[in-house]
């Protein structure tokens, strides 16, 4: 067995959850690789690397806005996956993203952004519905709030469970519909977003201070998602897609205070969004597939109370995802050994 050695240089700014995972995805992709059985039983499969490039469609527009603010952004994402039988598999989901273009989020020039780190326990295909072929499965997952948004807000942690039904049809390379639906309770320090220093420079009675490093911004207590797709097969080596639905977040109450005198009489608990996302995936071989697409995650409602554009809308962005199977690589690599051996 060869021994394969990497040295890795991460951003002092990374966080100690963010540097640990990565190590600890890099030494699972080393072991997998250096003794693995066929893809078929592997219980690693599903197991991907993924590289995207994503730029938002309204900067490529000078003229759109009163303000060109183009967007550019580079992410690796990690999701090892583990089957411990056909049906049931423990998930892990991270990323880290850096902006190329002038950030409106960081603080630093160039900064890596983690995103939560996500682990999840899943039941694919875990009933068949007689007579119509609908397949039921069920997820779980546990959010560890290792990203600047999940701390701005005080994220605890997050637990969330979900439920996807889905058909299959054998037209063309396989045809398949879905609804999914999950919900999220989130657990927070406080009910608003924080600042990262007082609002007013030299604060620094913790008493006093407190009031000036509130947003004011109400965190979501709870969200539920309804979610539809399709994917269809369209060559062996070729697919395309299309989803969408709604996020619904639930706020936490507001307190009530007798000396304020403009309070709203029915107070908005609720906000809404919208997300979609359609594309062509491209596989040439079994263990790399290329994507390109356009996805979105929007509020319902503009500034002046106007719907937003369900697909294409300022907050579209369009991508290029360059994906690597580890399973599928693990595969490919002790064929042609066999081949040699042979």
């Amino acid at each position: 067995m060869k021994v394969i050695k990497a040295v890795v240089y991460l951003p002092g700014h990374f966080s100690r959850s963010a540097r640990a995972f990565l190590v600890g995805a890099l030494v699972l992709t080393t072991w997998v690789v250096s003794a693995s059985p066929t893809h078929a039983a592997a219980p690693y499969r599903n197991s991907t690397v993924s590289y995207r490039n994503s730029v938002s469609v309204i900067g490529l527009q000078k003229d759109a806005e009163l303000s060109h603010n183009p967007y550019y952004a580079m992410t690796l994402g990690l999701s090892p996956r583990w089957w411990f039988s056909e049906s049931v598999y423990v998930q892990g989901r991270f990323s880290l993203t850096r902006e190329l273009t002038d950030s409106d989020s960081t603080t630093l020039q160039g900064e890596t952004v983690p995103s939560d780190l996500r682990l999840r326990l899943g039941a694919a295909n875990l009933v068949r519905v007689p007579g119509i072929g609908l397949d039921v499965s069920a997820t779980f997952d546990v959010v560890a709030p290792t990203s600047p948004v999940s701390r701005a807000r005080s994220l605890m942690t997050a637990v969330a469970g979900g439920l996807t039904l889905k058909r299959k049809f054998s037209w063309l390379e396989g045809v398949s519909f879905a609804y999914s639906f999950q919900f999220q309770k989130g657990f927070h320090e406080f009910t608003t977003s924080q600042y990262e220093q007082p609002v007013i420079a030299g604060c620094s009675n913790a008493l006093e201070c407190s009031e000036l490093t509130h947003t004011g911004v109400r965190n979501s207590s709870y969200r539920m998602v309804h979610s539809l797709s399709l994917n269809v097969g369209i060559l062996p080596w070729m697919s395309a897609f299309v989803s969408g639905g709604i996020i619904g977040d639930t706020l936490y109450d507001l307190s009530t205070d007798q000396s304020v005198s403009n309070e709203a009489q029915n107070p908005q608990n609720t906000r809404y969004l919208g997300h979609a996302d359609m594309g062509l995936t491209f596989t040439p071989m079994r263990s790399f597939a290329v994507t390109l697409g356009v996805s979105t995650v929007h509020p319902q409602l503009a500034p002046d109370s106007s719907f937003y554009s369900p697909v294409f809308n300022r907050y579209t962005m369009t991508y290029l995802d360059i994906s690597l199977d580890i399973a599928g690589l693990v595969s490919q690599i002790t064929d042609r050994s066999s081949d040699k051996k042979d």
